[in-house]
Protein backbone atom coordinates (compact mmCIF):
# COMPACT_ATOMS: atom_id res chain seq x y z
CA UNK A 1 0.00 0.00 0.00
CA UNK A 2 2.85 2.59 0.55
CA UNK A 3 3.60 2.39 -2.70
CA UNK A 4 0.15 3.17 -3.88
CA UNK A 5 -0.57 6.01 -1.47
CA UNK A 6 2.67 7.43 -3.01
CA UNK A 7 1.73 7.42 -6.64
CA UNK A 8 1.01 11.31 -8.10
CA UNK A 9 -1.32 12.45 -10.48
CA UNK A 10 -3.16 9.53 -10.79
CA UNK A 11 -6.38 8.48 -8.80
CA UNK A 12 -5.74 4.94 -8.70
CA UNK A 13 -9.40 4.38 -6.39
CA UNK A 14 -10.81 6.18 -9.40
CA UNK A 15 -9.43 4.08 -11.71
CA UNK A 16 -10.55 0.98 -9.68
CA UNK A 17 -14.17 2.39 -8.99
CA UNK A 18 -14.37 3.31 -13.09
CA UNK A 19 -13.59 0.15 -14.21
CA UNK A 20 -16.00 -2.19 -11.83
CA UNK A 21 -12.57 -3.93 -9.85
CA UNK A 22 -13.90 -2.37 -6.13
CA UNK A 23 -17.09 -4.52 -5.31
CA UNK A 24 -19.27 -3.37 -2.08
CA UNK A 25 -21.49 -5.25 -0.05
CA UNK A 26 -20.37 -8.63 2.05
CA UNK A 27 -17.58 -10.73 1.08
CA UNK A 28 -16.42 -13.57 2.82
CA UNK A 29 -12.50 -14.02 1.62
CA UNK A 30 -10.51 -17.26 1.10
CA UNK A 31 -8.86 -16.03 4.38
CA UNK A 32 -12.37 -17.18 6.23
CA UNK A 33 -12.53 -13.43 7.10
CA UNK A 34 -15.56 -10.94 6.09
CA UNK A 35 -15.15 -7.86 3.95
CA UNK A 36 -17.27 -4.63 3.31
CA UNK A 37 -15.15 -4.66 0.01
CA UNK A 38 -13.83 -6.92 -2.87
CA UNK A 39 -10.87 -6.10 -5.44
CA UNK A 40 -11.33 -7.74 -8.28
CA UNK A 41 -8.35 -7.24 -10.16
CA UNK A 42 -9.84 -8.61 -13.22
CA UNK A 43 -12.08 -6.07 -13.76
CA UNK A 44 -9.09 -3.50 -14.25
CA UNK A 45 -7.13 -5.69 -16.48
CA UNK A 46 -10.18 -5.45 -18.97
CA UNK A 47 -8.24 -1.98 -19.58
CA UNK A 48 -4.40 -2.94 -20.41
CA UNK A 49 -3.66 1.07 -20.69
CA UNK A 50 -5.09 2.21 -16.94
CA UNK A 51 -3.49 -1.04 -15.52
CA UNK A 52 -0.14 -0.16 -17.08
CA UNK A 53 -0.49 3.10 -16.04
CA UNK A 54 -0.50 1.64 -12.21
CA UNK A 55 2.18 -0.04 -12.82
CA UNK A 56 4.51 2.79 -14.74
CA UNK A 57 3.75 5.07 -11.57
CA UNK A 58 4.44 2.43 -9.09
CA UNK A 59 7.40 1.66 -11.04
CA UNK A 60 8.92 5.15 -11.09
CA UNK A 61 8.23 5.05 -7.25
CA UNK A 62 10.51 2.28 -6.89
CA UNK A 63 13.09 2.93 -9.73
CA UNK A 64 16.20 3.61 -7.69
CA UNK A 65 15.59 0.16 -5.83
CA UNK A 66 14.53 -2.06 -8.81
CA UNK A 67 17.43 -0.56 -10.61
CA UNK A 68 19.61 -1.14 -7.72
CA UNK A 69 18.52 -4.69 -7.32
CA UNK A 70 19.40 -6.13 -11.00
CA UNK A 71 15.70 -7.97 -10.82
CA UNK A 72 16.90 -11.09 -13.50
CA UNK A 73 12.97 -12.62 -12.88
CA UNK A 74 9.65 -11.72 -12.28
CA UNK A 75 7.71 -14.60 -10.52
CA UNK A 76 4.20 -14.60 -9.75
CA UNK A 77 1.63 -17.28 -8.72
CA UNK A 78 -1.22 -18.59 -11.15
CA UNK A 79 -4.09 -17.46 -11.80
CA UNK A 80 -4.21 -13.80 -10.74
CA UNK A 81 -0.44 -12.55 -10.58
CA UNK A 82 0.61 -13.63 -14.08
CA UNK A 83 -1.06 -10.89 -15.66
CA UNK A 84 0.39 -8.00 -13.49
CA UNK A 85 3.80 -9.78 -13.13
CA UNK A 86 4.15 -10.44 -16.92
CA UNK A 87 3.04 -6.51 -17.66
CA UNK A 88 5.86 -5.82 -14.91
CA UNK A 89 8.49 -7.82 -16.28
CA UNK A 90 7.83 -6.34 -19.88
CA UNK A 91 8.67 -2.68 -18.55
CA UNK A 92 11.57 -3.88 -16.34
CA UNK A 93 12.43 -5.80 -19.63
CA UNK A 94 13.80 -9.12 -17.87
CA UNK A 95 11.48 -12.58 -17.59
CA UNK A 96 8.61 -13.76 -16.13
CA UNK A 97 7.86 -16.91 -14.67
CA UNK A 98 4.51 -18.53 -12.63
CA UNK A 99 3.97 -20.70 -10.23
CA UNK A 100 1.17 -23.09 -10.55
CA UNK A 101 -0.99 -25.65 -8.33
CA UNK A 102 -0.92 -29.42 -8.81
CA UNK A 103 -2.98 -31.55 -6.48
CA UNK A 104 -2.74 -28.17 -4.25
CA UNK A 105 0.72 -27.68 -3.87
CA UNK A 106 2.22 -24.86 -5.65
CA UNK A 107 4.68 -25.24 -8.14
CA UNK A 108 6.89 -24.11 -10.71
CA UNK A 109 5.83 -26.41 -14.26
CA UNK A 110 6.56 -25.72 -17.69
CA UNK A 111 9.92 -26.16 -17.77
CA UNK A 112 10.53 -22.73 -15.74
CA UNK A 113 13.06 -22.62 -13.43
CA UNK A 114 15.37 -20.82 -11.35
CA UNK A 115 18.87 -20.24 -10.21
CA UNK A 116 21.07 -19.92 -7.16
CA UNK A 117 21.66 -16.20 -6.67
CA UNK A 118 19.17 -15.08 -9.29
CA UNK A 119 17.43 -11.46 -8.28
CA UNK A 120 13.91 -12.28 -8.22
CA UNK A 121 10.85 -9.56 -7.95
CA UNK A 122 7.13 -11.85 -6.14
CA UNK A 123 4.26 -10.24 -8.37
CA UNK A 124 0.91 -10.55 -6.82
CA UNK A 125 -2.54 -9.53 -7.58
CA UNK A 126 -4.23 -8.94 -4.74
CA UNK A 127 -3.05 -10.56 -0.89
CA UNK A 128 -5.68 -11.53 1.39
CA UNK A 129 -3.52 -14.03 3.81
CA UNK A 130 -0.25 -13.79 2.12
CA UNK A 131 -0.57 -17.57 1.26
CA UNK A 132 0.15 -18.14 -2.10
CA UNK A 133 2.67 -15.27 -1.90
CA UNK A 134 4.86 -17.79 1.23
CA UNK A 135 4.54 -19.95 -0.89
CA UNK A 136 6.16 -18.55 -4.17
CA UNK A 137 8.83 -17.09 -1.47
CA UNK A 138 9.56 -20.96 -0.24
CA UNK A 139 10.35 -21.94 -3.52
CA UNK A 140 12.06 -19.43 -4.61
CA UNK A 141 14.34 -19.92 -1.54
CA UNK A 142 14.13 -23.38 -2.42
CA UNK A 143 16.30 -23.15 -5.63
CA UNK A 144 18.53 -20.23 -3.70
CA UNK A 145 17.26 -17.20 -4.96
CA UNK A 146 17.81 -13.64 -4.33
CA UNK A 147 13.93 -12.35 -3.17
CA UNK A 148 14.53 -8.63 -3.56
CA UNK A 149 10.78 -7.06 -3.61
CA UNK A 150 7.52 -8.29 -3.14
Amino acid sequence: MKVISQIKNLDVLKILKDTGSILEGHFKLSSGYHSKYYLQCASLLKYPEKTSNIIDNALKILDKDIKKYNIQTVVSPAIGGVLFGYLIAYKLKTKMIFTERKKGNMELRRHFNISQGENILIAEDVITTGGSVFEVIDICRKFGANIKGI
